[in-house]
């Protein structure tokens, strides 16, 4: 498996920097090497605030797993 690292370097103002291009796209960047590891699409507010919602609905049954159910399903993955 590859491993992946989000440069999360951030610009003046406190905010992730995005270079070039695309501003509905974000660079990740290796921190140690500068290297471009991919491109994401830069969701919209209303997604975001979509995927929190279904989370934290989720989130009491993820937590009624305990320790070893987490685990165990997050090998299987």
């Amino acid at each position: 498996m590859e491993r992946r690292t989000v440069d999360t370097s951030t610009g003046p103002n406190g905010a992730s920097e995005r270079t070039g291009g695309d501003p509905e796209q974000l660079e990740v960047h290796n921190p140690a090497t500068g290297e471009l590891i991919a491109t994401v699409s830069v969701d919209a507010p209303q997604a975001v605030a979509e995927t929190s919602s279904r989370l934290r609905a989720n989130q009491p049954a993820w937590e009624s797993l305990g320790i070893e159910g987490r685990y165990r399903w997050l090998g299987r993955l």
